[in-house]
């Protein structure tokens, strides 16, 4: 069905399937089972039907951003946000929340804007808890295809503003939005000291090379270990950094030296791996790390030029930059 949808709008775009998706490695695994909402979670099984039928969009519309426009725009149309019938159906409503989202977040976010919004606006109860839930789910699981969370902070913004949303979840919702508004794109990152094998000791911020890829790894996640042999394996990363074009900065956060000192021979000699060892990116919440790895790309000066972002679109950016 998420793959229709695109097919349905005219759009060009590869989110491949979200309940297919490859997880990365969850920083609460270790004392926690993963949570019911987590895409990590789930598996190959059929996906639902949508909870309500789709816009027509009209003949007249031929190019995709017309059609994905209307499509935004009108998707809302048909649907009570007052009929509590829907949530004897989650899976469906998930469906179509999913579609929805899949198609908002390749317009503008102006555009789209109003249209995420119309259903924490219109809806209340357990509508309007289904619809925190999967927004969430889609804009801010770091597992999520559809990750994007330039397109969620509105989302909380609202939430935080309204009397419908309980104080408890307006607390959560306010520390979320705290790590959100913290290294986002167009800003400067947080600066915080790392130390290297070797003992020496440096800053992020002293850094001058043209880019650096920060990532944010755990010694043992096999994702960060795919991570790591997928940029071995890449004469372009390899060539960007031996020429001093881009560095490749892997940070472990939690400040174990046992353990990051076992694994500092897996890394090769273009890839440096430092840790945090004062421990200051956990304890001050210094970066919203939700799981490993987490991917930054920096300029010279240390601003954001990509968030939580997948190494192809970095390599993309990169040689569109040459």
């Amino acid at each position: 069905m998420y793959r229709k949808f695109l097919i349905a709008t005219g759009l060009t775009l590869m989110l491949g399937t979200i309940t297919t998706l490859a997880a990365s490695c969850s920083r609460q695994a270790k004392t926690s089972p993963i949570p019911s909402d987590s895409i990590a979670q789930n598996d190959v099984e059929a996906e639902p039907e949508l909870a309500f039928p789709l816009p027509n969009i009209p003949l007249s519309l031929t190019t995709p951003q017309e059609r994905a426009s209307y499509f935004v725009k009108h998707y809302w149309d048909e649907f009570n946000f007052t009929d509590s019938s829907y949530l004897a159906k989650p899976q469906n409503m998930e469906v179509s929340v999913a579609n929805f989202l899949g198609v908002a977040i390749a317009l503008p976010l102006g555009e789209a804007k109003p249209s995420i919004l119309l259903p924490i606006e219109n809806s209340s109860g357990g509508m309007l808890e289904l619809f925190l839930r999967l927004y969430k789910k889609y804009l801010y699981d770091p597992n999520s295809p559809i990750l994007n969370e330039e397109y969620y902070i509105p989302v909380v913004e609202s939430a935080l503003k309204s009397p419908k949303v309980s104080y408890a979840e307006r607390v959560r919702l306010k520390e979320r939005y705290e790590l959100m508004l913290r290294n986002r794109v167009g800003k400067k990152a947080e600066d915080f000291v790392y130390e290297l094998g070797n003992g020496s000791l440096h800053r992020l911020s002293t850094r001058f090379t043209p880019h650096t890829m920060l990532v944010f790894y755990e010694p043992g996640c096999h994702t960060c270990a795919a991570l790591l042999q997928q940029l071995q394996n890449d004469e372009q990363f390899r060539s960007w950094s031996e020429t001093k074009q881009l560095d490749i900065l892997f940070i472990y956060p939690d400040g174990d030296k046992t353990t990051w000192q076992a694994g500092l021979s897996e890394f090769p000699a273009f890839i440096e791996a430092g840790i945090n060892s004062d421990g200051s990116i956990v304890s001050k919440q210094l970066y919203d790390i939700k799981a490993t790895p987490t991917i930054y790309l920096l300029d010279k000066h240390g601003y954001v030029l990509q968030k939580d972002a997948r190494i192809e679109v970095i390599k993309e950016y990169l040689n569109e930059k040459k």
